[in-house]
């Protein structure tokens, strides 16, 4: 159940395209290693980091960290300048299951728009740990979705990065960047 997540996308400003940031988007779980695409920080992102969970984001200028919106499985939650994207950091303790088994139990649990169609799926790094980063598309009140989650277990967690976007703006790709750099 993610309360917060629909309450984000009842505040959904749509077709308001946010300003773009011109990039400086990183992300990483864990302390080090590669990333899928290595992007230049700028001078204007801020970065937010969790000791508790051991993650890195460089919050893309424009975005605002929504702090009152933590509670106990959403640990961050990053809305774009326009509130037309959001990305959320979902953690709690678990064994680890399997990445498939992570991923699929997330999509099976949850009832949102964005998470209607799944396009892609694959196994990538974030941080030192492997993940699997899944694209999907969907709709809300008639307005085309897109999202990219990535799902990976670190320092004895299981992480769902779940960003969200309208389709065809700026903020968009600035969140695919956000979560496709974990």
């Amino acid at each position: 159940h993610l309360p917060k997540a629909e309450q984000v996308m009842g505040s959904f400003s749509f077709g308001q395209p946010s300003k773009p940031s011109g990039g400086g988007l990183s992300s990483l779980l864990g302390s080090s290693s590669a990333r899928l695409e290595q992007i230049p920080r700028k001078s204007q992102s801020r970065e937010i980091k969790s000791a508790q969970w051991g993650f890195r984001i460089d919050l893309p200028s424009g975005w605002r960290d929504n702090k009152a919106a933590i509670d106990r499985d959403l640990v961050r939650q990053l809305i774009s300048q326009g509130r037309n994207a959001a990305v959320e950091v979902y953690a709690v303790r678990k064994k680890n299951p399997g990445l498939d088994t992570i991923a699929d139990s997330f999509e099976q649990a949850v009832n949102l728009p964005y998470l209607k169609h799944r396009l892609t799926s694959r196994t990538v790094k974030a941080g030192s740990s492997k993940a699997v980063l899944r694209s999907y598309r969907g709709r809300s009140e008639g307005n085309p979705l897109e999202a990219s989650v990535l799902y990976t277990h670190y320092r004895g967690a299981v992480i769902a990065v779940v960003g969200f976007a309208a389709k065809g703006t700026s903020a968009g790709k600035e969140m695919r960047s956000v979560v496709g750099n974990v």
